[in-house]
């Protein structure tokens, strides 16, 4: 094959895996200033793409969800307008918010977010961001189903990649930041959201041996708790 065109092939292949790449959006936790963070989620409902919005600080205990519907995923590069949308759990829907908040996703990993005038109290919370892997992931030894035995008979903790409960009875903490000790332990920031409502969870997890010691605050409840792996993994 001639050499020009070899190169000009792979230069197509390199430019168009990298044209791909950049229309992704990241999905997990962006940094803002000040302990400031972003959260997007999003689920797939019948070929209907929803995206969901936490801003909150890892230092307060004020939290905002606003959502989005979308007919394809998000791009890089695109802007989006996100809103609160009303709970079935809120009978009081003179409440709601009638902030809207725009969301533009950059190639680099950046998030900027710009709200309109009727977002007063939201407003502290927006500006520009940075995706985190270490705000967003949890490692994945402590993945799992935790009980107090490994039959686990009882109410287990379920920790995943993106999200963390100590009692699968209630709502999962969205993971905001994790932070490694010297000890090899990890904390862990969140907030959990129990029909839709929205409260802060902290989480200090310590592998030993076969156990995880695990304490923190979840469900607006202290917890300390000893548990094993369940031998019948299901996540």
């Amino acid at each position: 094959m001639n050499f020009f065109l070899s190169i000009t092939l792979l230069l197509s292949v390199i430019y168009s895996s990298n044209a791909i790449a950049n229309t992704q959006v990241l999905g997990g936790t962006y940094v803002g200033n000040n302990g400031n963070r972003a959260n997007i989620s999003s689920y797939q409902d019948q070929g209907i793409y929803n995206y969901d919005l936490l801003l909150a600080n890892i230092r307060s205990s004020d939290f905002y969800s606003l959502s989005t519907v979308q007919k394809f995923p998000f791009e890089t590069g695109k802007s989006y307008t996100f809103k609160t949308i009303s709970s079935e759990y809120d009978n009081n829907h003179d409440s709601i918010s009638e902030c809207s908040i725009t969301a533009k996703f950059k190639n680099d990993g950046e998030l900027e977010l710009v709200g309109d005038v009727k977002c007063t109290n939201e407003k502290s919370r927006l500006g520009l961001f940075v995706f985190s892997e270490q705000a967003s992931f949890i490692p994945k030894q402590y993945w799992g189903r935790w009980g107090k035995n490994r039959q686990c008979t009882d109410v287990t903790a379920i920790i995943q990649k993106t999200w963390i409960t100590n009692d699968s009875d209630w709502g999962a903490a969205t993971v905001l930041n994790t932070e490694n000790n010297k000890d090899g332990s990890l904390d862990i920031i969140g907030v959990e959201s129990y029909e839709d409502i929205l409260s802060s969870s902290r989480f200090h997890l310590r592998l030993a041996d076969t156990k995880l010691y695990f304490e923190g605050s979840h469900h607006e409840t202290d917890f300390n708790q000893v548990l094993v792996k369940c031998s019948d993994q299901e996540f």
